[in-house]
């Protein structure tokens, strides 16, 4: 006697054969599809969960041979292939434990799981970020945002066991949350920046009608298809395995990849090229790598991304990536630098010096060098586990330092003198316009700059006041350079002060002449590692609130038109993007305040060339 179901009494499956397995309802054929699909594509299986919890769901099937135990392994054997066919799982990429998780130890800074009951707790051991707007959320919208979680396995149920709860995952989310237009974050590799940006558009489409959303990887349509194949469509195909049924399925096709949600007609699509969003409408658009495309693509993509959202209320766009290799022109820096934009932003100074990224730790060849204390403060990664230490040590050593110091500090580098290098919001703060041009104290230094082109030449006196704030002010600043040098002179014999200047180029004409005049000034030559020291300090002082200035033009119009001046991959002083630009003032600033601060020392007269 078969058993198999009579078809007149069973009830059918839905490719409409008899059902085999009543608690599925699915034929034979079904069954054994859906059983090899989820798990025949282990390499490794090791024993999993059952699929059923009792043999009385497959009584048609003939029950499994017993096991024979085995001993204890640290690595569970390979289980031979049966002919006969059994109800357990072997998977190893399944390893999903329907067990509840168990709640962090004490101290600790990790979740297995997130509610909106410990949202605000969770969010709050977050690694504080270098910036960050305003921040907003409901419970409602929170919820929707640890749903889209769940569809990749970072959090309930059949969470991956590798997945970790990010606390500056939260922080993004609430950072999008205030719900304006354009918006930018700025993180290290490996610390979930683009995965933060997938989940809020997987939870907005989850419980949004007709949401549209749309990622758009800026560096290569080849590469945004690789991340969807690899961390996207693994985790939907596990959760929802039937495409014709399933609320929620995928379209793989190159060039149209998506997740499709079938009860609210929504979708979050992959673009492969600006062509796939021109003529488009969208209600959230991420542009990941936003931070290497150069200046004409950036463009391009905004013109192609910013019409998408114009007819849908709401709308939001995100930029996301790491440092990049320009600053202005630069779509993330931008952005990032807009008053008007969302910022989620963990970098560390961008005026940091060659020197502070010589070595990982100080020590006595590399006094100035601190690599892991930057690290340790600017990437949100370390303190939620998804890295250690030990592997972006490696990559340290490894890489270029200006890799590194873009892809794990944030820090932006301008080797075709892109320019914003002074924050001009920043600058016009350090300035109150009702006050009047003081007099320079007792003790303060003299610096002198001259224009390659001769065209124009500044002296600029700097001092610390009572509280320690460095001090600028412009003594004189005329077209030419006849009048420079005797001018120099006159101002040093009168408030005793010495003169700081640069040891390459026309200057020095000046400064021999200075040196032979009697009595001789106090002359403080600058060589190139001193320029770019002073450079990097006087940028540190306006981005740190701790210099003050009169809002006079030779000095504001510099810090305008300023950017860096690469010598070799990562050295850098203040520089001009187009060759006729006047930035003397600011120059001859940043060594005067300099050399203020390392006191008065004895020069010997000589002239280093």
């Amino acid at each position: 006697m078969s058993a198999l179901p009579s078809d007149e009494t069973a009830p059918l499956c839905a490719c409409g054969k008899p059902v085999w397995i009543k608690k599925t309802g699915e034929c034979r054929t079904c069954y054994k599809r859906r059983y090899y699909r989820e798990h025949r594509a282990s390499v490794d299986p090791a024993p999993g969960v059952a699929l059923f919890d009792t043999l009385e769901h497959v009584e048609h099937l003939p029950a499994p041979p017993p096991q024979a135990s085995r001993p204890a392994s640290p690595k569970p054997p390979r289980p031979r292939r049966s002919s006969t066919k059994t109800t357990t799982s072997t998977s190893a990429r399944a390893a999903v434990s329907d067990a509840p998780s168990q709640p962090p130890p004490v101290g600790s800074t990790l979740f297995t799981q997130i509610s909106p009951e410990n949202w605000e707790e969770t969010r709050q051991l977050v690694l504080p970020p270098t910036n960050v707007t305003e921040l907003a959320g409901s419970d409602e919208d929170r919820a929707a945002f640890i749903a889209g979680g769940a569809l990749l396995r970072l959090w309930g149920e059949r969470k991956l066991p590798s997945a970790r709860i990010v606390p500056s995952m939260l922080l993004v989310h609430d950072m999008l949350a205030a719900g304006r237009p354009n918006n930018a974050v700025l993180k290290p590799r490996r610390s979930t920046k683009s995965t933060s940006l997938i989940v809020e558009a997987f939870a907005r489409a989850l419980t949004r009608e007709d949401f549209r959303a749309v990622v758009f990887t800026a560096t290569s349509g080849k590469a945004g298809r690789s991340r969807f194949l690899k961390d996207v469509a693994p985790h939907i195909e596990r959760l929802y395995p039937n495409p014709r049924t399933d609320p929620v399925h995928l379209r793989k096709a190159a060039g149209q990849e998506a997740v499709l949600f079938r009860e609210n007609n929504s979708f979050v699509s992959w673009a492969s090229t600006v062509d796939d969003l021109r003529g488009e409408a969208f209600d959230f658009v991420i542009i990941d790598e936003a931070g290497e495309p150069e200046r004409d693509k950036a463009d391009e993509i905004l013109a192609s991304a910013m019409p998408t959202i114009d007819t849908r209320p709401g709308a939001q766009i995100a930029a996301v990536g790491t440092g990049g290799r320009y600053l202005k022109g630069n779509l993330l820096w931008e952005w990032l630098e807009r008053p008007d934009t969302g910022v989620v932003r963990y970098a560390a100074p961008q005026y940091t010096t060659e020197q502070e990224l010589e070595a990982w730790e100080p020590s006595d060849e590399h006094p100035a060098a601190h690599v892991r204390e930057l690290v340790e403060a600017t990437h949100p990664g370390l303190k939620a586990g998804l890295t250690t230490l030990e592997t972006i040590y490696s990559n340290f050593v490894t890489l270029p330092r200006e890799k590194f110091a873009a892809e794990y500090l944030g820090i932006f580098r301008d080797p075709a003198g892109g320019g914003g290098l002074v924050n001009l919001e920043r600058w016009s703060a350090l300035t109150d316009p009702n006050d009047e041009l003081p007099e320079p104290p007792a003790r303060f230094t003299i610096g002198l700059a001259v224009h390659p082109d001769q065209t124009c030449a500044a002296l600029v006196g700097a001092w610390r006041d009572d509280d320690g704030k460095a001090c600028i002010l412009v003594l004189d600043h005329r077209n030419g350079v006849d009048w420079v040098a005797d001018r120099a002179v006159t101002l040093a014999r009168k408030y005793r002060a010495e003169i700081a200047h640069d040891t390459q180029g026309p200057v020095m004409v000046e400064a021999e002449w200075m040196q032979r005049q009697s009595p001789r000034p106090r002359l403080r030559p600058f060589s190139w590692p001193m320029v770019r020291t002073a450079s990097a300090a006087i940028v540190k002082a306006i981005d740190q609130g701790e210099l003050r200035h009169w809002n006079q033009s030779p000095l504001t119009d510099a810090a305008t038109v300023v950017v860096k001046r690469l010598s070799g991959p990562s050295n850098w002083a203040l520089g001009r993007k187009e060759r006729e630009d006047d930035i003397t003032a600011l120059e001859a600033a940043a060594m005067a305040l300099h050399a203020y601060d390392q006191g008065r020392r004895g020069f010997s007269g000589a002239i280093f060339v």
